[in-house]
């Protein structure tokens, strides 16, 4: 259990039936950059970083099981992913989990990707100065 993290109970508000969250590479090249700025071209995408730094996509769609006041119509038949499920993982009950970076437009992305660049392109700048004033 991750630090803040506390056991807590199924409030039964569906949030966990609201979407699929899949990992994926961090974007080190132009074209995992490329797919990633695609994906938040459509609507109900997130791409995130959590806080082990590890990158998500998520695709915001009810689960066909679940019926009205969020009960699931498929419970005993369920698949092993929900049956495994631990409700202390709900984000809505447990405020300090969650995404470290979140993008839901493409150009929150760009922008991100604009400050990494310069970022980079800083500690270059430092390395270098560091280097030379050793000589």
């Amino acid at each position: 259990m991750l630090a803040g993290k506390r056991k807590i109970k199924c409030r039964m508000c569906g949030a966990c039936c609201n979407h699929v969250a899949v990992e994926i590479d961090k974007p080190l090249t132009p074209e995992d950059r490329d797919a990633i700025t695609w994906y938040l071209m459509h609507r109900n995408v997130k791409v995130f970083v959590d806080h082990e730094g590890d990158w998500y996509i998520e695709f915001y769609a009810r689960c066909d099981g679940l019926g009205r006041k969020n009960q699931c119509r498929i419970y005993e038949s369920r698949p092993d992913i929900c049956k495994d499920y631990d409700p202390s993982d709900c984000v809505r009950g447990n405020p300090c989990e969650g995404e470290k970076i979140s993008f839901t437009k493409r150009e929150e992305f760009l922008e991100y990707l604009k400050s990494e660049d310069r970022e980079k392109t800083r500690k270059k700048k430092q390395s270098k100065n560091v280097k030379s004033a050793a000589r």
